[in-house]
């Protein structure tokens, strides 16, 4: 309450912070994230191929990036490759990143998902790029850094309807209803159609 000014990622942020610190909003400004666009831009065929094949990782997948923990939404994730996969799409499911808070959907994999744990952020683009999709289920985010590097890498990202994902990427990415394992599964229907 004492600070000049506050900095946040976006507006839905900034409001948050002004009604949960008590802080008028004037004095909340909007700065957003970025990334660098040297290090995230659509690698080459043959580093995405070398990368690809180190990982272990085959097409085509799903790719999802960040720390687990369960506002993430790996359930959503999950449920959403498994109907995929019962609707003849041979799809497997890589997530890269570490543990951050127990995630029960995790405890007993089925053979069709990867964990790859973390990933080197030289190697994200080619996953990235690689993916048939990037999926962004979280419940809730501070802003979802993967999502704008995803973009970078030229990836198709299906993302939550989140405030965050909603005022940042709204038109780059192929919405769905958050928590909606459903809607997941058929926004995913619909970039695996078009790509």
């Amino acid at each position: 309450r004492r600070a000049a000014a506050v900095i946040a990622s976006g507006a839905a942020n900034a409001a948050k912070i002004a009604a949960l610190c008590a802080v008028p909003r004037e004095r909340v400004h909007v700065v957003p994230f970025g990334i660098d666009m040297g290090r995230f831009a659509p690698p080459a065929a043959a580093r995405m191929s070398e990368v690809l094949a180190r990982l272990g990782v085959r097409s085509p997948f799903l790719l999802q990036v960040g720390a687990f923990e369960p506002r993430r939404g790996f359930d959503i994730a999950l449920a959403a490759a498994a109907a995929l996969r019962a609707d003849g799409y041979d799809v497997e499911l890589v997530l890269a990143g570490e543990p951050r808070a127990p995630v029960p959907e995790l405890a007993a994999p089925p053979p069709w998902l990867r964990v790859l744990g973390r990933v080197d952020d030289a190697d994200l683009p080619a996953l990235y790029a690689g993916a048939a999709a990037v999926l962004a289920p979280s419940r809730g985010e501070g802003f979802d850094l993967p999502v704008l590097e995803a973009l970078a890498c030229g990836a198709a990202v299906v993302a939550s309807d989140i405030d965050v994902h909603t005022e940042h990427f709204a038109g780059a990415v192929e919405p769905f209803a958050s928590g909606d394992a459903e809607a997941l599964a058929a926004a995913c229907r619909a970039v695996l159609a078009g790509g």
